[in-house]
């Protein structure tokens, strides 16, 4: 998540239904809150309602799934 601006952070707490986490952004205390809510829901519906609400969101990649992203994403700008 990288909700350096309030908006961010409100539309990310709506975003998991935690309305009662919008004046936490910076409580580390609510990090185990968050992690609970979003354990719940799978990867690919979070992406999809983060974009739909213009959170800027994404997965965190282990090292195999970042160079094949990567290897994707470069494929057609290479591919001349």
């Amino acid at each position: 998540l990288g909700a350096v601006e309030e908006k961010f952070w409100l539309r990310f707490c709506e975003l998991i239904g935690r309305g009662d986490l919008m004046g936490r952004m910076f409580d580390l205390t609510a990090v185990g809150e968050v992690e609970r809510a979003t354990s719940r829901l799978k990867c690919s519906d979070l992406l999809e309602r983060a974009r739909r609400l213009d959170v800027p969101l994404s997965p965190v990649l282990d090292l195999r799934e970042a160079s094949t992203h990567l290897a994707s994403r470069l494929k057609p700008i290479l591919d001349v």
